[in-house]
């Protein structure tokens, strides 16, 4: 058995399914199966039970799953103690939305390469669900995401976004379904919000006339005046003053928001580069909400 193998067993374990524990590993599912034959081979058992709702594990496969367990801590203590060895240089890799990229990194990011000139960064921009797979999986320390996500990790709030409606001309919340709706491409936490807020007010679905592949390109099509677009994100909008705008709040008076996030794995903070990073992440963060001028709740 290897790493690999005990990343199998571990997340076949967690998730009891072959399907799931294939998707999270990025592995086939006959890749998957054809190791799990091998691995009880090996050992000369039967490591799981297939059900029509899932596998359970046999005594032996429980065992073996211990075994992994333990030697992945052990591994990952290891690597960690390793690393922090080196830990006055190097890369901090780093996942990030697309509005967190755009909006929140450089900044951040140039701030603190001045205090920090010997560190260098990998950023890959993704959907937030991505962002977070890659921080379930150990492909990054640090990720960025929007929404309420969870895993195996922990995460600290940065800041809560108000949603709105933005159009190119004066509007009232009740002609929305006859003007024309456009739509951008999101991970699901981002589009359920939209959706969820839409369908509180209204039976009928929105005249929708397009679908762009971000909110970037949303935010232009909104800006020459060819439909209205509903923004999780101020940053994009706010200082256009020839947009008009109304926040969004549900039936109850709650206003609709969604939260971003700083996640990161608890075993990097051995390495200092990592903890100070997360420390200058969040005293950015609060200055930023200090500073910052928000929308009001509507502009006519």
């Amino acid at each position: 058995m290897n790493l690999q193998d005990w990343e199998l067993l571990t997340e076949l374990y967690k998730t009891k399914s072959i399907s799931k524990a294939s998707e999270n590993l990025f592995v086939s599912q006959p890749a998957l199966t054809r190791r799990l034959k091998q691995i009880e081979e090996e050992f000369s058992s039967v490591i799981i039970l297939r059900f029509s709702n899932g596998i359970t594990f046999t005594p032996q496969g429980e065992q073996l799953v211990r075994y992994a367990k333990d030697m992945l801590k052990q591994y990952h203590s290891l690597q960690e103690q390793l690393k922090s060895e080196k830990n006055t240089a190097g890369t901090i890799q780093i996942a990030s939305s697309l509005s967190q990229t755009q909006f929140f990194l450089p900044a951040l990011l140039q701030g603190f390469s001045e205090v920090y000139p010997e560190i260098r960064f990998q950023v890959e921009t993704m959907m937030s669900a991505e962002c977070v797979r890659a921080l379930n999986t150990r492909k990054v320390p640090i990720a960025f995401f929007r929404g309420e996500h969870q895993g195996a990790f922990n995460k600290i709030l940065l800041d809560t976004r108000f949603a709105y409606v933005v159009y190119h001309q004066p509007f009232q919340l009740s002609q929305l379904p006859r003007l024309p709706y456009i739509s951008f491409e999101a991970d699901h936490s981002g589009t359920s919000i939209r959706e969820t807020w839409w369908y509180h007010h209204f039976e009928t679905a929105p005249y929708m006339v397009m679908t762009v592949k971000n909110v970037n390109i949303c935010y232009e099509m909104v800006r020459h005046g060819l439909g209205f677009g509903i923004f999780l994100n101020s940053d994009f909008w706010f200082h256009n003053k020839e947009l008009y705008y109304q926040q969004l709040f549900f039936k109850n008076g709650s206003p609709v928001v969604r939260k971003d996030y700083l996640g990161y794995r608890k075993e990097s903070l051995s390495l200092s580069q990592i903890s100070n990073f997360k420390d200058y992440t969040l005293d950015y963060a609060q200055k930023v909400i200090q500073e910052r001028t928000l929308p009001d709740r509507q502009n006519f």
